[in-house]
């Protein structure tokens, strides 16, 4: 609705209608410690206006127009007081942070070498338990230590001193490794039969090797 304001309805101070209350008084005038921005400020610091003063950006602004002592005196000037709290506190926030990457970064780089997903599924889980067995053998074969940045398709690729039916097997044993670590796909236990007659038949080749290690009979059978 509409409300007619009379002269005797004047007052010398600000009123607000708040519907189902009614006329509320209302105090335009800021108290002393609110006003640290100014008309409707709502706190006071000396943080703040150590930051968002406007003396600090007219001495800024004077200094760089006056000499270059004038802008070593600003800056020293907020090197002290809030300046360097806030400094002190930024300098820790990101300290903190650092620490936390870090710790986060090395507990990746720490977990197993032969956990390669997260898929389920005990058929997958047995193609790659061979996997890791036949990777073992290449190391004890000459291949050397499996360091955390190697691929299986980086390290098997050197591995070019077994025979053609040899390097056969090591490439499928790497294709079926990947299936079972990385494709969502159904996974047939087919494979996992021909997973250890590969592995078999590449321990076969390094057992007839001078100076190989005991065989992976009771493994693979």
């Amino acid at each position: 609705g509409t409300y007619l304001v009379r002269e005797s309805d004047a007052h010398a101070w600000s009123e607000i209608y708040f519907d189902g209350i009614g006329w509320v008084p209302f105090d335009s005038v800021p108290r002393p410690e609110t006003a640290a921005f100014g008309p409707g400020g709502t706190s006071r610091s000396p943080l703040s206006d150590s930051l968002f003063g406007t003396s600090l950006s007219e001495d800024v602004l004077d200094a760089v127009k006056g000499s270059p002592d004038s802008l070593h005196a600003v800056l020293s000037r907020l090197t002290n007081g809030p300046m360097a709290l806030a400094a002190g506190a930024g300098g820790v926030i990101v300290v903190v942070l650092s620490f936390v990457g870090f710790m986060a970064w090395r507990g990746r780089r720490g977990l197993a070498t032969d956990a390669y997903s997260r898929l389920e599924g005990a058929y997958r889980q047995e193609v790659l338990a061979i996997q890791r067995q036949v990777d073992r053998m290449l190391s004890r074969a000459g291949l050397g230590s499996r360091r955390p940045t190697d691929t299986i398709g980086d390290r098997w690729d050197s591995a070019t001193w077994l025979d053609a039916a040899g390097l056969n097997d090591l490439r499928w044993l790497k294709r079926a490794a990947w299936a079972a670590a990385y494709d969502p796909a159904p996974f047939d236990d087919s494979l996992v039969f021909q997973a250890r007659d590969r592995a078999a038949s590449i321990d076969r080749f390094l057992t007839s090797k001078p100076g190989r290690p005991a065989n992976l009979d009771s493994f693979l059978t």
